[in-house]
């Protein structure tokens, strides 16, 4: 099966675990999808498939973990059960209480999460490629600390390698579908709250392995940065591209609302328990 998020750059302990996970039987979630059905864009009902792989005893960590910015632990972790990440990038140094509230919007139990932030408009003004550093080639910066800090994360805490989702609103939803585009093989899926189309050379260039890449796009609909015209837009290129694009429009303004996070967990939980699509 293709991965997610490469396994050959973790520990070949974690990588034997990670294959035994999925020739194990059942499992629960400590905090219990249930029965849902949630709305897409298409208009089609999506209701949870079987539940996932069972999740097996896991050694304990050699080491203490090493601190991670803004790291986000849910409630009653279970070191049994392979939970799903959240990496959510921003375009500010948004204070670690900022973060564990905005993510116990979305669940305080269904996911882990971490943020990136320190994001700025790029060197060359380009308002659409966005850095985290001053590095000459600033999203291959960006993309090894992502890539490090889940290797990291990985190792130190039980997390799904398949069910690794990118986020970010505003600049930091840009650069996540930058990111999403770019390395489709790490994620889920990409959730875009009032972000725009990366300006980027050959954006969807990666079209055979984007094609059924699961995408979320949200805005407000008196948002001036990013308006219901360019939502749109942005969701039509992607379809085009074989993306299974849902959209969202709230009755706020250029800010990040508690109904968008609570759309971001049923989207995110419906995409984890929706059968598999064949590219």
């Amino acid at each position: 099966m293709n991965r997610r998020f490469p396994l050959d750059a973790f520990d070949p302990t974690e990588l034997a675990a990670e294959v035994q996970l999925e020739l194990a039987t059942a499992s629960n979630s400590p905090a219990a999808a249930g029965s849902f059905a949630t709305k897409v864009a298409t208009d089609r009902t999506m209701t949870p498939a079987a539940k996932s792989p069972a999740a097996l005893d896991l050694a304990p960590a050699l080491r203490d973990p090493q601190p991670i910015e803004n790291l986000f632990v849910p409630e009653h972790y279970e070191p049994k059960y392979a939970y799903p990440l959240i990496v959510w990038l921003q375009a500010d140094g948004t204070a670690a209480s900022d973060f564990t509230k905005l993510m116990s919007q979305i669940s305080s139990r269904n996911y882990f999460g971490f943020s990136l932030s320190g994001t700025t408009p790029a060197a060359n003004n380009n308002p659409d490629v966005l850095s985290i550093s001053s590095d000459d080639n600033p999203i291959v910066a960006v993309e090894e600390r992502l890539f490090e800090t889940v290797k990291q994360l990985r190792r130190d805490y039980h997390i799904h390698s398949e069910r690794i989702f990118i986020a970010g609103f505003g600049d930091g939803a840009t650069l996540a579908l930058q990111l999403g585009l770019r390395r489709p093989e790490w994620f889920a899926g990409i959730a875009s709250l009032a972000g725009q189309f990366p300006n980027m050379p050959l954006a969807l260039n990666r079209f055979r392995d984007l094609i059924g890449k699961r995408v979320f796009l949200g805005t407000g609909s008196r948002n001036a940065s990013c308006g219901e015209t360019d939502l749109l837009r942005t969701g039509r290129l992607l379809h085009t591209a074989g993306l299974r694009v849902c959209t969202r429009f709230y009755d706020a303004g250029h800010e990040l609302s508690a109904d968008m996070l609570t759309e971001v967990n049923r989207w995110v939980m419906a995409e984890m328990y929706a059968p598999a699509t064949g590219s």
